[in-house]
């Protein structure tokens, strides 16, 4: 029997893989930086193909510029500054 390859992550299973947190998933919807998501019946999902182009988008290259500094996280609160 073959074995069909991942076609998409259930929100658990992609912060998972990301090692991210459920709540910052969330927090990156709300804010309009979190992968493109699709609904299928009351289930959230992501595609691997958005996922793919959210870890392209969100990489910071290698030049050594370090994380983005207009997001910084604030005990619990994702704030935007400099903005």
């Amino acid at each position: 029997m073959d074995v069909l390859p991942r076609m998409a992550f259930s929100v658990r299973d992609f912060c998972t893989t990301h090692g991210l947190s459920q709540s910052f998933f969330y927090k990156l919807q709300n804010l309009g930086q979190g992968p493109q998501v699709f609904r299928f019946g009351r289930r959230t999902f992501v595609s691997v193909e958005a996922a793919a182009v959210w870890r392209g988008e969100s990489h910071v290259p290698d030049s050594g510029a370090g994380p983005d500094p207009s997001l910084t996280t604030a005990g619990s609160k994702l704030s935007r500054v400099g903005r």
